[in-house]
């Protein structure tokens, strides 16, 4: 048994009504997928050898991008997935990618932003891609 069947199997001893499905990869040492559903909250925790667990934000505006929670033990993953069935937390994605999907809700390109921000729209993208972003105001 690999680590995300162990989890699928806690997630059942804890919620034996819950309904789970469990998809293995396509190919070998590829990523495994484990719906959750649990009354009226759906979870979706994606696994791989190589990558760990990895919980994106399950909904039609994110389909098919990468996860915003990234999760390398059993027992930290454990927690968090009982801590997103059974309480209203969301998945909280990176910094760079919470700062990309409100620029996109908002309605601006790297461009608009710069000019509202009065920074060059490189900067922007940068801040997009970084984890390790400073930001400083100059008077």
């Amino acid at each position: 048994m690999n680590k995300i069947e162990s989890l699928r199997q806690h997630i059942l001893r804890l919620h034996p009504n819950e309904l789970t499905n469990l998809y293995p990869p396509l190919r070998e040492g590829g990523m495994w997928s484990l719906d959750a559903d649990l009354a009226d909250k759906q979870l979706v925790i994606d696994w791989s050898q190589a990558a760990g667990f990895g919980i994106p934000n399950k909904s039609l505006e994110t389909f098919g991008a990468t996860a915003d929670e990234h999760i390398t033990s059993v027992y930290d993953v454990r927690r968090r997935v009982e801590q997103l069935l059974t309480t209203e937390d969301r998945t909280t994605p990176h910094l760079p990618v919470l700062l990309s999907r409100l620029r996109e809700r908002r309605g601006f390109t790297r461009q608009d932003l710069g000019r509202q921000l009065g920074v060059r729209q490189a900067t922007n993208s940068g801040m997009e891609h970084r984890d390790d972003v400073q930001l400083t105001r100059e008077y």
